[in-house]
């Protein structure tokens, strides 16, 4: 990107299956259909290590213009052998307040940004080590 050398940047969009969501969080909320998804991502290479940066953008899903998930994944080499040190970082930027009296949601949103950030990474996780048997 020329914004910030040695970066590269892509956009994906892609469809979710409907949340999980708690009883009383569904009778406040109406999904329909599949949720939209749009992923930018930011790759750096360097010697010392690979940093991809993610920021997405839900659509089809009440509140989801308050906010956006920004995910870090970061690998690194391990000083003592020929093993990748991998950490992942996530969490949710709120872009503005939820409405009046809907501030319970915040607490399920940054609860569940947080459980799906850790399933990735330990998708990934799995992924990488079959890989490289």
């Amino acid at each position: 990107s020329s914004r910030i050398p040695g970066t590269q940047v892509r956009r994906s969009r892609y469809a979710l299956p409907k949340p999980d969501m708690p009883a009383f969080v569904a009778k406040l909320v109406k999904i329909d259909g599949p949720p939209k998804v749009t992923s930018v991502f930011r790759l750096k290479c360097t010697e010392d290590e690979v940093v991809l940066v993610q920021q997405s953008c839900t659509e089809g899903v009440p509140f989801s213009e308050n906010f956006r998930v920004d995910s870090v994944w970061v690998f690194r080499p391990c000083p003592q052998d020929q093993e990748v040190v991998f950490t992942k970082f996530a969490q949710a930027e709120w872009i503005k307040p939820l409405p009046w009296g809907l501030g319970t949601l915040r607490s399920h949103i940054d609860k569940e940004a947080r459980k799906e950030s850790e399933q990735a990474a330990k998708g990934l996780h799995r992924i990488l080590g079959e890989a490289s048997v």
